[in-house]
């Protein structure tokens, strides 16, 4: 257990610096079924994802390059 609660931006600090960004995936899963796609929640991890110093090039490849590398690997087989 956190003795402190830690913000979004200090969790993705340290998973940057654990698995570095070409390892980290955004999940569109949320703990209210149908939350459907919000704006606000990408919005939230954008911001969160910079604040923990991540650039635009490691924002653009958590928030969508990853998977797409990914599934591209899956597809070509």
């Amino acid at each position: 257990t956190q003795a402190e609660p830690i913000s979004l931006a200090q969790v993705f600090e340290r998973a940057l610096g654990v698995f570095g960004p070409e390892r980290i995936l955004f999940g569109t899963d949320s703990n209210v079924f149908p939350a459907g796609w919000r704006g606000d929640r990408l919005a939230e991890q954008r911001a969160a994802l910079a604040d923990a110093g991540a650039d635009e090039a490691d924002i653009a490849a958590v928030l969508g390059g990853n998977a797409r590398r990914l599934l591209d690997g899956v597809r070509r087989r």
